[in-house]
């Protein structure tokens, strides 16, 4: 090894040069200058030696000449070959300054200088990109690739972890690093080391900068995640993959380990840009600019997380649910309807049995969907036992999501009406399951209680009625789990059923509904409007049942148990008179409904505890009202 006096004496015909034109670069001095920085670059390898060349003004010559050579290698001869020697000198120059900066935030700044952000910094913002960009060096393919690597080991050394220096940077790299990766894609096994270094760097870019990314650069990132998935080496199954970490905790100093699979480096990488830049608020995408472009992605993604189901690979989790978010986000955009889309995932649908890529073709299928007619032209297609039968195929609560949304668009009174028990069944056990998991994913939640008021604002009665009476009903605990207004909708269909309901579930679901509580604020002190009425409505027709069958007050369960409750609901009620919107008009109406059904079934007890007398005084002054307005 080389001393640091002995590699400055070598170097002494280009750090004393004044320009590049001044450096002997006949083949003998340029062989001994490759030589010597050779020797440079692994001797800065050691945290002292990064200290020293910085403290003793070797990188500051070092810096000096390489722009000098990188001018040169840009702006000398017109033959390209006649720079060759050039690009070689550059290359090891670069090497250099990519090891100085290792590990050394000192040195980075060194590097970078003062207000570096404000200002240009020719290495980083002229020369690199160039060479990023450059597609051949008179042949020597080689010489280019390790050029190239270089620079984006440089790029990443000074980025390590620092967000302010990966947003400055990646203004002038992120473009042409793009274009670097586009170009060498269909050689990237070749080239697989710098490929990794390189979508590693884009993918922190990306994070840290908000400039558009335009659809083209998604189609490529969908290639690559459809490629990768291809060559992904998958072992055996989870176990051995969980075997092989074991091995490698344990494994000894100097023992060979295996290798990660860089394909799997890659997918995590390209899966991680695509999933980013789509799902980015403050980037506009207009596919519409490309109509093409939105199946063919899409069709990657799905086949994509077709290929990658049956294997078995670090990361898997992750991946497979971004390439799902990246296809639900594309299909959420505005500037195209889903409808080209339609065909490509009804096909998966028919033949998948991957949760993934069901996942991923419902919610595309879901977002087609604009009218009732639309979704009767996908059932003329699939029929809404092939959904329902669908649900068996997840695992993954990510996977919810497209599924909670589609059925509650595809189900209606027509096709309610003709569910089987079984069928009955089968939905509310992913019901349940779904709901015991918005626990954990709470973005679920909405979508759980927008299909369940579907199936029961549309499913009739009896069938209600039969799924709640049995034993353990799934729907039942669903249902006393999502709050006052579902269990109200529930009830709505209940009360009016020819077969009764066991008092045991009935008793449950009134318990619920006099929580007042909202499924997602779960708030008992602020009860909504659209709640209020929902609440009186459903008083209303529950006493009315009373009234028409003459039920005694002993036996009238809520009377009996939950008086209190009643009446803090209509002293909660009689609060609205006087408001002019027509919520709370339509709140009070059904208020004085329920109030006379009460005052109605209390005049025929012959005697009335102390809380059915707070229950009919509050329920005259509803008489006493002024009118609503």
């Amino acid at each position: 090894m080389m001393s640091f006096e002995e590699i400055t004496l070598g170097l002494q015909p280009i750090l004393n040069s004044t320009s590049a034109q001044d450096i002997p670069m006949q083949d003998a001095y340029l062989q001994s200058y490759l030589t010597i920085l050779e020797q440079l670059a692994i001797s800065l390898r050691s945290h002292e030696n990064r200290e020293f060349a910085r403290e003793s003004g070797l990188m500051s010559h070092i810096l000096i000449t390489s722009e000098r050579v990188l001018d040169h290698c840009f702006h000398g001869s017109d033959n390209i070959a006649d720079r060759l020697p050039w690009f070689e000198l550059a290359s090891e120059l670069i090497r250099c300054i990519a090891n100085f900066l290792v590990d050394n935030d000192a040195n980075r700044e060194f590097f970078l200088g003062d207000s570096y952000s404000e200002r240009r910094i020719q290495i980083l913002d002229y020369y690199i990109p160039r060479i990023l960009k450059l597609t051949d060096l008179a042949g020597k393919d080689d010489m280019l690739s390790d050029l190239q690597m270089r620079c984006i080991v440089l790029i990443k050394n000074l980025c390590l972890e620092n967000e302010g220096r990966t947003k400055r940077l990646s203004k002038f790299i992120k473009g042409p690093l793009l274009s670097f990766l586009k170009l060498n894609q269909k050689l990237y096994s070749e080239e697989i080391n710098t490929f990794v270094l390189g979508a590693d760097l884009l993918a922190e870019f990306i994070e840290t900068n908000d400039e558009l990314i335009d659809v083209r650069d998604l189609s490529f990132f969908a290639q690559m995640i459809e490629l990768l998935s291809k060559n992904v080496i998958a072992v055996a199954n989870s176990e051995d993959m969980e075997l092989n970490e074991e091995i490698e905790e344990n494994t000894e100093e100097g023992e060979e380990e295996e290798e990660e699979d860089p394909n799997t480096e890659l997918l995590y990488d390209f899966t991680q840009m695509l999933e980013m830049s789509v799902s980015n608020e403050k980037v506009e995408l207009d596919f519409s600019i490309y109509p093409d472009s939105v199946t063919k992605i899409q069709n990657r993604l799905l086949n994509s997380l077709e290929i990658l189901s049956p294997k078995a690979f670090q990361n898997k989790l992750i991946a497979m649910r971004r390439i799902v978010s990246s296809g639900g986000h594309i299909s959420a955009n505005r500037t195209h309807s889903n409808k080209d889309q339609r065909q490509l995932c009804q096909s998966y649908i028919l033949s998948s049995q991957n949760g993934y890529t069901l996942a991923a073709a419902l919610i595309i299928l879901s977002n087609s969907i604009e009218s009732r007619e639309s979704a009767d032209m996908i059932l003329d297609t699939i029929p809404l036992t092939k959904f329902i039968e669908i649900s068996k195929y997840f695992s993954d609560p990510m996977q919810y999501q497209g599924y909670l949304d589609i059925m509650r668009k595809l189900l209606s009174i027509s096709n309610a009406v003709l569910l089987s028990q079984e069928q009955m069944e089968t939905i509310s056990l992913f019901l349940k399951v779904s709901a015991d998991q918005t626990k954990y994913f709470q973005h679920l939640a909405p979508l759980l209680d927008s299909y369940l008021k579907k199936l029961l604002t549309v499913s009739p009665s009896s069938v209600l009625v039969r799924t709640i009476n049995q034993t353990n009903s799934n729907l039942l605990q669903v249902v006393l789990d999502r709050g006052s207004l579902i269990a109200c909708l529930l009830l709505d269909k209940l009360l009016v059923a020819k077969v009764a309901t066991n008092d045991d579930s009935l008793s449950k679901i009134w318990e619920v509904v006099f929580k007042f509580q909202d499924s997602n604020t779960r708030n008992e002190n602020d009860i909504s409007i659209s709640n209020l009425f929902q609440l009186s409505k459903t008083i209303g027709i529950f006493l009315r049942n009373c009234d028409i069958h003459e039920v005694k007050g002993k036996d009238n369960v809520v009377f009996r148990k939950f008086g209190t409750q009643l009446t803090l609901l209509m002293e909660t009620i009689a609060t609205l008179n006087g408001k002019i919107d027509k919520g709370s008009e339509s709140v009070l109406n059904n208020g004085k409904f329920a109030a006379g059904m009460i005052l109605s079934l209390l005049s025929k007890e012959e005697a009335l505890t102390i809380q059915e007398e707070k229950l009919r005084e509050i329920s005259k002054s509803f008489f006493s009202l002024g009118p609503a307005v």
